[in-house]
């Protein structure tokens, strides 16, 4: 049986149409994730408080994560980064570079404890400890 022309022109249509419409929810989803301005967290008053706030919150949740624990928080603690920011802007310059100090340090500091759980792991934690090599 041949097939159709309409039914292939009807069916590029609407595989365009879902495509555009997965890239537009997908792009919102995203705007809203990441530019979309957060409110603070009622905790945070000030700037430079906050920020060791998150400082303190983000170092514990990762020593967990470097001893093997799974930390849900890290996801809250971001939205709290992230309300931040607009606080840090309103305050001025100085609390504007510790908000942009902080926001890369955050990320420094995340890949070095994956770094640690892929690379030090277990494994090559005992492996170290059987050549009477000290890791940690």
């Amino acid at each position: 049986m041949p097939r159709s022309p309409i039914g292939r022109r009807l069916t590029a249509v609407t595989m365009t149409v879902l495509t555009g419409m997965l890239i537009w929810f997908g792009a919102g989803v995203l705007h809203r994730e990441v530019y979309a301005g957060r409110a603070p967290n009622p905790v945070d008053r000030a700037c430079i408080p906050g920020l060791r706030r998150l400082h303190v919150a983000y170092e514990a949740a990762w020593v967990r994560q470097r001893e093997g624990a799974t930390t849900p928080e890290v996801v809250a603690l971001d939205g709290d980064l992230r309300g931040l920011r607009g606080l840090c802007a309103r305050e001025g310059g100085a609390s504007q570079a510790a908000f942009d100090h902080l926001e890369r340090w955050r990320y420094r500091a995340e890949d070095q404890v994956r770094l640690w759980r892929e690379a030090v792991g277990d494994e090559a934690g005992r492996a170290l400890g059987n050549q009477g090599i000290p890791h940690e």
